[in-house]
C-alpha cells in the first residue's frame, strides 16, 4: 500500500482529476516533457510540449508497450528523430496528480522502456515504445560485425578448407 502525500490526496479527493504526464526522453541532453503547463519536479524542469500518452499497455509477456505523440509544429521533433535516430532511446513516464510544487513521492513511475518504433511523422511524432526486455531482450540490439556483403568473394571461387577444394556458387 501506498501512502499518498497531501498534493496527490487533495488531487484524488476532488470530482474530477486530470492526470499530468512527464515524459524524459533519453537523448543527450535529455528531453523532459509534460503534458500540462511547466512543471518542476525532481529537481528537473519538465517544459509543456504539446506531448500526448496516447496508450501504456500490458503484453501478454509481462511487459508493457506505450504510444506518444509529439506536436510537430515547426518540425523539431521530426528533425530530433530523423537526425538523432531512435534505436534504444530510453524513455520514462511519470504520472503526478494536483498541481506545483510537487514533492519527489508524488509521481508514480508508469513506463520504462526504448523507443521501438516511429509509425508517422507529420503534424505529429509518433512514437511506439517498449519496455526493457520486451523487445531488447529477444533482438540484438548492438551492431555484431560489418556488412559481409562487399567482402565476399565471387561466384566461381575455389578455396581450399581442411585438405578440400570448395568451389562458391551463386544462389
Amino acid at each position: 500500500m501506498r501512502n499518498l502525500s497531501a498534493t496527490v490526496s487533495t488531487a484524488v479527493a476532488q470530482d474530477s482529476t486530470t492526470p499530468v504526464y512527464l515524459v524524459e526522453l533519453g537523448y543527450a541532453p535529455a528531453i523532459r516533457l509534460s503534458t500540462v503547463g511547466d512543471v518542476s519536479w525532481n529537481g528537473q524542469n519538465w517544459i509543456d510540449s504539446g506531448v500526448e500518452v496516447r496508450s501504456i499497455r500490458q503484453t501478454k509477456g509481462g511487459g508493457q508497450t506505450a504510444s506518444l505523440r509529439l506536436l510537430n509544429h515547426d518540425n523539431a521533433y521530426g528533425a530530433l528523430v530523423l537526425g538523432n535516430g531512435i534505436r534504444d532511446i530510453p524513455v520514462d513516464i511519470y504520472q503526478l496528480y494536483g498541481s506545483d510544487p510537487y514533492a519527489v513521492d508524488d509521481a508514480e513511475h508508469l513506463f520504462s522502456g526504448v523507443i521501438s518504433g516511429v509509425p508517422s511523422i507529420d503534424d505529429y511524432v509518433t512514437m511506439t515504445l517498449v519496455s526493457d526486455g520486451v523487445l531488447t531482450a529477444r533482438t540484438p540490439r548492438v551492431q555484431l560485425s560489418s556488412f559481409l556483403g562487399e567482402d565476399m568473394p565471387i561466384p566461381g571461387t575455389r578455396i581450399l578448407w581442411n585438405g578440400d577444394s570448395l568451389v562458391l556458387e551463386s544462389r
